[in-house]
This record gives C-alpha cells, structure tokens and sequence, in this order.
C-alpha cells in the first residue's frame, strides 16, 4: 500500500511540474509575441508618422505598408485609446488570429477583416474587424475603454480616403453570428440597425439609416462573451 501511495505521489509531481513548465512556456511565448508586435506596431507609426496623418497634414502612405503586408486592406484609428493598427485581410477569419502583420508567428494576432467582406468599406453593408483582448493593452485590448468615455468618433483609411464613422451602438454577448453578418437585404438590414442600436448599453445620438454603412469592431471578453462596438459611417 505504502508502495502504490508513493508511485501515485510521484505521479502528481511530475504532472504539477508538467503543468507548471507548461504555463512558463506559454507565459514566456505570450511575453515574446506581446514585444514583437509592439515593436512592428512602433516602427510602423513612426515610418507613417500617425501624428501628422490625424492632422489631416498628408495622406497615409499604403506603399509602405503594402510593401511589409500585401494583405493590407486599410488602417483602423481610436488614437484616444492607443488604437492605431494597418487591417489585413486573407482568405480565411484564422490565419491573422495567430500571426502578426509581417506574417510572423504570433499568439497575439493582429487586427484583421472578415474574409468575407470586400475590401473596401463602402461596399458592404456591415463591415466586420476583429482583434484579441490583449491583457498588455495591444491589439483591442483598450477597446473596453469605450464603455467609460466620450469618445464616439473611429477613423479608417483606406489607400484613397479617409472615412469617418461615429459609434452607435456598444454592448456585450454570448458568441453569435448575427451581428458579423456581412451581407443583408433592405427587410434584414433594417432589423439589423434596430437591433443593434436596441443592444447598446450606452446611449448615442445618432440614429442610423438604410443609407448608412456600418463598421463593427469585435474582441472577446475576459467572461468568454464578445464585446462588440458599431459605427455608423459619415463620408467626408
């Protein structure tokens, strides 16, 4: 008996140790992804200089960005909140879900539209962007900081403009589809605004139209919900 009572301690050792080199590895990978993906991100605003761009001084340069990633789709800014990240596209919703913006393995992924959507974003109806909730604050990371500000204005360039949207809708759910759906008829698009607008847990002003296009940002939650943010656009 004494015999077995030591095997089965031995046992529960190794698989603690197992566990805990287990999550060194992963926490020390997390720290490496965390750092490369700032460093590209840092390098990339300095050579585009994003200060002078939200100036409205000159426009961004997308050679630049193409030359890095040809995935480059468009660029995504909510500079309140340190959100300022070129958007990739590819063929699929996973392969940006772990790599970084020069392609490179990455846990932290990288800012990326629906592979459904087209390019641009005045021809879709609803526009779909996802990013991980980063604990560093990268990525979407601060997007939740929308629930406790004032800020309702989002920029997106795009190689031959600049579009301005304004936040309609904020809110937290359970994992669905609905509201990334990209493609709608007048009938479905039109429950789709009211039922988003309905969602919101803050109040906005501004009450969209079938006109209207609209630009979904969406992350995870730390309680495995989604928290999904909507902007109406208003083309300068």
């Amino acid at each position: 008996m004494e015999k077995i009572k030591k095997i089965i301690k031995i046992i529960i050792e190794l698989i603690l140790i197992v566990i805990i080199i287990f999550s060194l590895v992963m926490i020390i990978r997390w720290c490496i992804s965390s750092i490369n993906n700032r460093k590209i991100s840092k390098k990339v605003n300095n050579e585009i200089k994003i200060d002078e761009i939200l100036d409205g001084k000159r426009e961004l340069d997308f050679n630049y960005l193409y030359n890095i990633n040809s995935d480059t789709v468009g660029y995504l800014t909510i500079d309140e909140l340190g959100i300022n990240y070129p958007v990739v596209k590819t063929t699929n919703n996973d392969f940006y879900l772990n790599h970084s913006f020069d392609k490179s393995k990455n846990i932290g992924g990288w800012i990326f539209m629906d592979y459904r959507n087209s390019s641009s974003i005045e021809e879709d109806r609803n526009t779909v962007i996802y990013g991980h909730n980063m604990k560093d604050g990268s990525m979407f990371g601060k997007l939740k900081g929308l629930k406790n500000s004032d800020i309702d204005t989002i920029y997106y360039y795009e190689k031959k403009h600049k579009t301005t949207f304004k936040i309609i809708s904020i809110y937290e759910i359970e994992e669905e589809s609905y509201y990334i759906t990209t493609h709608l008829n007048d009938d479905e698009y039109l429950d789709f605004l009211n039922t988003i607008k309905n969602r919101s847990i803050k109040e906005f002003n501004y009450n969209p139209s079938i006109e209207d296009k609209i630009l979904t940002l969406s992350t995870c939650s730390n309680n495995g919900k989604r928290f999904v943010v909507h902007a109406a656009v208003l083309l300068d």
